[in-house]
């Protein structure tokens, strides 16, 4: 029970948190650690009812047993496993619109460029960041639109090169699916 009680509380406290973590060229989500948390203990609710009815039918031999604490178990049980439920559900829909990329190359000096995708029905949009050299916080830097919910990032229209430590970063689309970006020079610190 502990483990789904867990994947609320890190589903719920971290509901609003939207700043990526980057470590080396792989972004967890929030899903990662949630979902695992839910299963878990969904598996082990699971087993340890099982062994619940197997002590029940032993305890239906003996009278004085207490009805009403396996009934409030259950339920407890039960309203547990559905806000566990709803909560990695939840925290993977809103993780779903988001995609993360670790541009290559990376600059001399190891600072990385990581592009956020945000996509849904047919609303597309971006965040540009910078992750400095040996660092797992990026700093947003830029951002731009996509119309009908275009990927350029996925779709490969895009192009990164470096002058020392900074970042030229062209994304384009195509006439029927245009992108509002400004490509300034995106100047790495650190």
């Amino acid at each position: 029970m502990a483990a789904c009680l867990a994947s609320v509380a890190v589903a719920v406290a971290t509901i609003d948190v939207d700043e990526p973590i980057v470590l080396a060229s792989y972004v967890p989500r929030r899903w990662h650690l949630v979902a695992p948390l839910a299963i878990g203990g969904t598996i082990a609710l699971i087993s340890a009812a099982v062994h619940r009815v197997h002590a029940l039918e032993l305890a239906a031999r003996r009278p004085g047993r207490r009805v009403l604490r396996t009934v409030g178990l259950a339920l407890a049980t039960t309203a547990t496993l559905l806000a566990s439920g709803i909560a990695a559900l939840s925290i993977g829909l809103l993780d779903a619109v988001s995609g993360y990329h670790v541009l290559s190359p990376t600059s001399a000096q190891g600072c990385r460029v990581l592009v956020a995708e945000d996509t849904f029905l047919l609303l597309g949009s971006g965040r540009v960041f910078l992750v400095p050299p040996g660092s797992r916080s990026p700093r947003q830097v830029a951002t731009f639109s996509a119309d009908d919910g275009y990927a350029p990032i996925t779709s490969g229209t895009y192009r990164l090169t470096w002058n020392g430590s900074t970042a030229d970063l062209d994304i384009w689309g195509s006439e029927d699916m245009p992108i509002g970006y400004d490509p300034v020079p995106l100047q790495c610190s650190g």
